[in-house]
């Protein structure tokens, strides 16, 4: 069973807290510093989920027409658990890391009030979005991801849940590691 648009919204904001309640009591030492000498800062993770779900905002805010570019799909969404499944084995098969793009650069760490702010804005900005569509116009049309390949809407929305828990997992890990 998909989950239904208000359980994606509900869904969405509750990973977003969870990171949120993570990250507020940090000092400004453990926010920025790199965690296990050269991965991602806790800021990081955090530009990073800003700039890959800011495109996923934008593009449920725009007009669905948009998407039909990318044809049309001809088979049901995968389920949440299926979707996470899959992405941690291409993560495993691939070793895929991201583009250049959806990563923070320097400049745009600096101010840790912008980068959480960012950081719910863009995630508030895709559960607002959802709004504008159907759970059946969720499974009418594409979205290509740059390590899934083709997702529907509902599955990106999936995609954009787990990834924001996928990084507060390893995040925490880390961070918990280096104390």
């Amino acid at each position: 069973m998909h989950m239904a648009i208000p359980e994606l919204q509900q869904h969405l904001n509750d990973r977003c807290n969870a990171f949120l309640s993570f990250a507020e009591p940090l000092t400004g030492e453990q926010f920025f510093a790199p965690l296990d000498g050269d991965k991602w800062s806790v800021a990081e993770n955090l530009q990073h989920l800003y700039l890959s779900a800011r495109p996923v905002a934008r593009i449920l805010a725009g007009p669905h027409e948009f998407l039909a570019q990318f044809g049309k799909p001809t088979q049901p969404s995968r389920s949440y658990g299926q979707l996470l499944a899959d992405y941690k084995q291409t993560l495993r098969e691939t070793g895929i890391k991201a583009p250049v793009s959806m990563v923070g650069r320097a400049e745009d760490l600096a101010d840790r009030s912008a980068v959480i702010d960012r950081f719910v804005q863009a995630h508030q900005g895709v559960a607002y979005a959802l709004s504008n569509w159907t759970d059946d116009e969720l499974e009418a049309y594409y979205i290509p991801h740059p390590a899934l390949g083709l997702l529907t809407v509902r599955e990106m929305v999936y995609f954009t849940i787990l990834h924001v828990d996928h990084h507060l997992n390893l995040t925490r890990e880390r961070l918990t590691e280096q104390r």
